[in-house]
């Protein structure tokens, strides 16, 4: 919901109240409602403020009165928008500028409340493929689509995350795919519980050291919790989270791959799933083997190209993942109609793939195998 007050036209007085009368309303109309005022807003500086003396005065009066009925305020006044000739109202332009402001304002104020736009995915055991961008005013979003039956689409879009987290997709607990994040300047993986907005009840794991990445298509693996899979490049080793009913987690590591290699969770049928790195400077995949034995390489893609594995959901279609890579040159997909066995040292070669475009040059490409 979004309301407003014209509140530049009166005083502290009678705003104050008038605040607390509507905050009294929406609260016996929803008990329930999480409820986040944004005030106030001078599109200058100095456009409001040198013309109603008061504003100042009023935004204290406005906070007051929403944190008296126990609700968020977020300080509006450093946000700035286009105004049209009468230096008052909003130009389109402005109205969308503004909407972005207020929306990365309420997710970041109230990180953990559902958003308003839920998702739909088609993929209920096919991979789900994305991107993910940055957007207006830092915040970050994903652009997400099925590929169960073959096909590409709906586009689901959900903001979850800031513009320094490093984003991936990783399986809630219902196994569906959903947007998380790593966020490097504090050790922390942030996961969504759902495809909304926000996150809606966002999960909070803090591990890892700054620099470490998020391996895609991680299960969620115990039913103590989430358990967590990151690389650290520096080192090119897997760290890896388990979590334990009243208990402390397990972390262990192994190492695998050379510094700078992309972390990954492959699974291939009747062998299980095994840990791989794509290596962009060679565009190779290497597949560890779930025993001792030597690792699959499988080339495929160019320098450059960002890695990844899932079960697309193309013909033949047997729940075993397979390679492909997105260009973020072109914005151009390509994944592996076949999968690759896991034969140790050199794979078969790759004669099948399924190209198309989806997503902007300099995207971040994204998958994860449903549960």
């Amino acid at each position: 919901m979004q309301g407003g007050f014209n509140d530049i036209a009166y005083g502290p007085a009678e705003v104050g109240p008038a605040v607390s009368r509507t905050l009294a309303l929406i609260h016996a109309q929803a008990p329930q409602a999480s409820v986040t005022v944004v005030g106030a807003f001078d599109p200058g500086p100095g456009t409001f403020t040198s013309r109603y003396p008061a504003m100042r005065a009023d935004a204290a009066a406005i906070q007051q009165a929403v944190e008296a009925a126990g609700d968020r305020y977020v300080d509006g006044f450093g946000m700035r928008y286009e105004v049209g000739r009468d230096g008052v109202h909003p130009t389109p332009t402005g109205h969308s500028q503004l909407g972005y402001a207020i929306a990365a304002a309420i997710r970041q104020a109230a990180p953990q409340t559902t958003g308003s736009r839920a998702g739909w995915l088609n993929s209920r055991a096919a991979a789900v493929i994305g991107i993910s961008r940055v957007g207006a005013f830092g915040a970050r979003y994903f652009y997400l689509v099925g590929t169960e039956g073959g096909r590409l689409g709906p586009v689901t879009q959900v903001a979850f995350g800031d513009a320094g987290d490093i984003p991936t997709l990783l399986q809630n607990a219902a196994g569906q795919c959903v947007p998380a994040v790593y966020r490097p300047s504090s050790g922390t993986v942030y996961a969504a519980s759902h495809l909304a907005d926000g996150g809606g009840q966002v999960e909070a794991i803090p591990f890892g050291n700054p620099g470490d990445q998020l391996v895609q298509n991680t299960p969620y693996a115990t039913p103590a919790g989430r358990t967590v899979l990151i690389r650290r490049p520096s080192q090119g080793t897997f760290f890896e989270r388990v979590p334990h009913v009243g208990g402390q987690p397990d972390v262990g590591s192994l190492p695998f791959g050379d510094p700078g290699d992309r972390g990954l969770q492959y699974s291939a049928a009747g062998a299980g799933s095994t840990l791989g790195v794509y290596r962009p400077g060679t565009s190779t995949f290497y597949l560890a083997d779930p025993g001792s034995g030597p690792a699959t390489a499988v080339p495929f893609g160019s320098p450059g190209d960002q890695g990844l594995v899932g079960a697309w959901g193309w013909a033949n279609w047997d729940g075993s993942d397979r390679v492909g890579v997105f260009r973020p040159s072109t914005a151009q997909w390509f994944l592996a109609d076949t999968p690759t066995p896991l034969t140790g040292g050199a794979a078969p070669p790759i004669t099948s793939v399924t190209s198309f475009f989806f997503g902007d040059p300099g995207d971040t490409a994204l998958a994860c195998d449903p549960a």
